[in-house]
């Protein structure tokens, strides 16, 4: 079983990981690809795209998306701003 987790796009240190039959293959945060400190609201595709060249793998062979999600008191966002990147 292959899960790819990422983080939701509206959150400071954005990030991938993969595991691959329960086993951590690769894990990284957008900010080290990017090269933008904490890469605030920038969804994280080089780092899934980071994960899956580890792993060897394409988008297809992904059996299961884990998608972190933290609690947003206080911030005002739009929805429609947080599904365009799923």
């Amino acid at each position: 079983m292959i899960i790819l987790g990422v983080t939701h796009p509206v959150v400071w240190n954005n990030g991938a990981c993969i595991l691959v039959d329960g086993k951590l293959i690769a894990m990284v945060e957008e900010e080290r690809l990017n090269r933008l400190k904490h890469a605030v609201d920038i969804p994280a595709e080089r780092a899934i795209e980071f994960c899956l060249n580890r792993a060897g793998i394409t988008l297809d062979d992904v059996d299961y998306f884990a998608i972190g999600w933290e609690s947003m008191k206080g911030h005002k966002i739009r929805e429609q701003h947080i599904w365009e990147y799923c």
